[in-house]
């Protein structure tokens, strides 16, 4: 799993994240199980899940992407 090492653009402050896979059980219409896995981001530091609106702009990962115009992927380490 990817650990992204996150740069807050006001105090420079480094903050660095890690992926978890989150598994989904579904039914489909005919009966059929249907398992999803969905990524779910976690700061490193205490394991607190990441706020939703982060998450979504974590989907894609870039090297120097800004996420909600605060942070900078600074660093991708173990990247799949």
């Amino acid at each position: 799993m990817p650990i992204i090492t996150l740069q807050d653009n006001a105090t420079g402050e480094m903050i660095r994240i890690r992926s978890v896979k989150d598994p989904k059980v579904l039914y489909s219409d005919d009966g059929q199980v249907v398992i999803t896995q969905e990524t779910k981001w976690l700061y490193l530091e205490d394991e607190d899940l990441l706020p939703d609106k982060l998450q979504e702009q974590l989907k894609a990962p870039r090297l120097n992407q800004v996420i909600d115009g605060r942070y900078l992927i600074y660093k991708i380490d173990n990247q799949p």
